[in-house]
């Protein structure tokens, strides 16, 4: 016997009560499938190519000075980035 699958509800914010990674769906197309780092915010989104199959596939954040990273703009500094400047 299989679970019945469950309901995506929208608007919900991605987390976890007990674990770093959580994976989540923000909507209901399939290619909005996302796993977050609850720890470091960093975000990736589940891809699939011909060639490699699925994967995930890094989102960047766009800094305020127009730059982009793998981390948002906390202020928390990821283990082994070393000191924010």
């Amino acid at each position: 016997m299989t679970a019945a699958p469950q309901a995506v509800e929208k608007g919900k914010v991605l987390s976890s009560a007990g674990g770093r990674f959580v994976f989540g769906q923000i909507s209901d197309s399939s290619k909005d499938q996302f796993m977050l780092d609850t720890d470091t915010g960093r975000l990736w989104r589940v891809s699939e190519t011909s060639d490699i199959g699925l994967h995930l596939r890094g989102v960047p954040y766009k800094t305020s000075e127009g730059k982009y990273t793998p981390f948002p703009d906390t202020g928390i500094v990821p283990p082994g980035e070393g000191k924010k400047k």
